[in-house]
């Protein structure tokens, strides 16, 4: 469960926790606006999403470390 996931490592649904007030689940991405999309998957519109997306699981970004050196 993605959102067990979320709670689990970002902290829970208080609204003093500014990531878990951004976060969005969604399974038609070209309709999100943002400007960083982390999926790892590149169906469902991630592939046609506005902003940059970030393939999670891809030879470029195929661990949470390498997205984390890439937004730093």
């Amino acid at each position: 469960d993605k959102l067990a996931w979320v709670k689990k490592y970002f902290g829970g649904d208080s609204q003093e926790n500014i990531f878990f007030r951004k976060v969005v689940f969604s399974s038609v991405k070209q309709l999100s606006r943002g400007d960083i999309l982390i999926d790892d998957r590149t169906t469902k519109g991630a592939a046609e999403f506005a902003g940059r997306h970030i393939h999670f699981g891809s030879s470029q970004f195929p661990d949470w470390q390498s997205v984390l050196d890439e937004l730093s």
